[in-house]
């Protein structure tokens, strides 16, 4: 329905503000929502120099019918895969402690591996929005698992119904070139990549097995990326298989 956002930085800066309402106003008209208000507020006391906060909330409704199903999931179900368009908002603040950006942000420059994209435009990739993809498809849909902070382990069981686990493969998809480059030169391990980033893995899409190859026609870029198992209280809900 509509969208409120906030700015917070040292002091006012028109051409800032100006082209931070653009982007936003985009990205409402993108995702079918009005931006109808919000606040600005400058606020030296807590904001230093260039630093700004952008914050902002939506308000949408929905017909009680039409709500995702989290506890409809069962065993059997098949797990599809969203790609992301780069880290979406998280493991930012490991980035930054690996390649020390704040004191010498000359590694953004580095290209990545199999392409002319720098770190600093890879990690300059915007959240991808999935509402054009998934609404036409809704009712399908048994629930959706958003890989956002603690990745898989804690964003998958939250689409799933309390006696319901997942096992994972990831030897279906290969991640970004700009997720190796951070763990090479962060020296972190497997497992450490899967709790912060979501290595190419923006949303999971939880649907009766006998509906995947209409979804995966319908979603064009997914892929199945595991399934829903019995799962009975101990244990990790969420198992990888390679």
């Amino acid at each position: 329905m509509y969208f409120l956002d906030y700015i917070g930085l040292s002091g006012y800066d028109d051409e800032l503000i100006a082209e931070l309402l653009t982007g936003v106003a985009a990205a409402c008209v993108e995702n079918g929502c009005a931006l109808i208000g919000g606040e600005t507020a400058s606020l030296p006391g807590i904001y230093h120099g260039d630093d700004y906060d952008l914050v902002g909330f939506i308000v949408g409704r929905v017909k009680r019918e039409d709500l995702l199903r989290p506890e409809s999931t069962a065993a059997g179900d098949a797990l599809l895969a969203l790609p992301s368009s780069g880290l979406h908002t998280n493991g930012y603040s490991l980035v930054r402690s690996i390649f020390d950006t704040d004191n010498d942000p000359s590694a953004l420059r580095d290209i990545l591996p199999r392409g002319r994209e720098t770190l600093g435009e890879a990690l300059l990739q915007p959240h991808k929005s999935y509402l054009q993809q998934l609404q036409p498809v809704l009712g399908k849909v048994k629930s959706l698992g958003h890989i956002t902070g603690g990745s898989f382990a804690k964003n998958v069981p939250r689409a799933l119904a309390p006696n319901v686990g997942a096992a994972l493969d990831a030897s279906t998809w290969s991640p970004p070139p700009v997720f190796a480059y951070i763990q090479e030169h962060g020296s972190i391990e497997d497992e450490e990549m899967f709790n912060v980033f979501n290595m190419g893995v923006g949303m999971i899409v939880c649907v009766a097995a006998s509906d995947v190859e209409f979804l995966l026609t319908k979603l064009g870029d997914a892929w199945v990326i595991g399934e829903a198992t019995g799962y009975d209280g101990t244990g990790q809900r969420v198992e990888w298989r390679v």
